[in-house]
């Protein structure tokens, strides 16, 4: 047998055990999350949010998201392992499509938490939801003309790799996901007046200990979860894709989009984590909060600086 056997073989094995951890991590983490979404999902008891259409959103964008990629990724490991360059052809789109739908959700879902977040900004929804289509349509483009790799050449099994006479601007495509995600995590950091507001709401009487005690609202609760999980997820998600934009530019074609499965593993995994979290957290009781008397003595008689 030549070389080139075996380097096919090498490239399946690695696209198929990619395949088998994404589906792993996916299983794994439905089942650790489960509780939490029979509770705060399907049989919820009341909650924070007063704007039922923006909770419905929500809730129908995390439910395409939790089911969703199971049966995408059942279909592709199914499917993987074909040999047929006919079958192989038609499938390749499918494992696109996929990462193109993981994308669109994860969008969306940013783009609300977002937008709530700088009370309901008509302009931070136009700004995001700009990238966001900017996005969209920088990877439909490239997708239109992807293929799959020939059983001919330095790979085997079915995998979807995007045309390959376009050379490096393939990173072009994911580059849109780059810019979305720096986007929402400027969005989430620098939003106005936070720290003015919160000291507006410096009222009550000192405790002994020389504090205030001061009334944190379910708004401040959420919010600081956001700005979280908004780093958390810009660092997660902006890594690996980061690490399958340089694939792109630097791998060789039979393993050039091997991450991009990973990430949208991966993409899948923290919306709904941050969801369910987000969701958890609201539903709390409010807390209070303990400052200082010396912090108050710097404000003046409205509470500002």
């Amino acid at each position: 047998m030549d070389d080139s056997y075996y380097m096919r073989m090498k490239f399946h094995i690695v696209g198929n055990c990619m395949s088998i951890a994404g589906f792993t991590i996916l299983l794994y983490d439905q089942l650790l999350t489960f509780s939490d979404e029979v509770e705060y999902i399907w049989c919820p008891r009341g909650g924070p949010s007063k704007d039922k259409l923006f909770n419905k959103m929500g809730i129908i964008l995390f439910l395409i998201n939790r089911y969703f990629h199971p049966l995408a990724v059942t279909v592709d490991m199914r499917f993987c392992l074909l040999s047929s360059l006919r079958i192989c052809s038609r499938f390749s789109w499918f494992e696109g499509v996929t990462y193109e739908v993981s994308i669109i959700i994860a969008g969306l879902v940013m783009i609300l938490r977002v937008y709530a977040l700088h009370g309901k900004s008509t302009m931070v929804a136009i700004v995001a939801g700009a990238v966001w289509c900017l996005q969209i349509g920088t990877y439909m483009f490239f997708l239109s003309g992807g293929e799959a790799l020939s059983q001919q050449g330095i790979s085997g099994g079915c995998s979807f790799i995007f045309r390959i006479s376009l050379g490096m601007l393939d990173i072009l495509a994911i580059v849109g996901t780059l810019i979305f995600d720096s986007t929402i995590l400027l969005l989430v950091i620098f939003r106005p007046g936070t720290f003015k507001t919160l000291v507006q709401r410096l009222r009550g009487k000192p405790s002994a200990s020389g504090y205030v005690e001061m009334d944190v609202t379910p708004m401040d609760v959420t919010h600081k979860s956001i700005l979280q999980e908004g780093v958390i997820y810009y660092c997660v998600i902006f890594g690996i894709n980061l690490s399958l934009t340089i694939m792109i530019a630097t791998a060789t074609p039979g393993i050039r989009n091997v991450l991009q499965f990973t990430s949208e593993i991966i993409t899948a995994t923290m919306i709904s984590r941050i969801t369910l979290h987000l969701r958890k957290v609201s539903y709390k009781p409010r807390p209070i909060a303990a400052v200082p008397l010396s912090f108050i003595g710097k404000t003046d008689g409205h509470g500002l600086p």
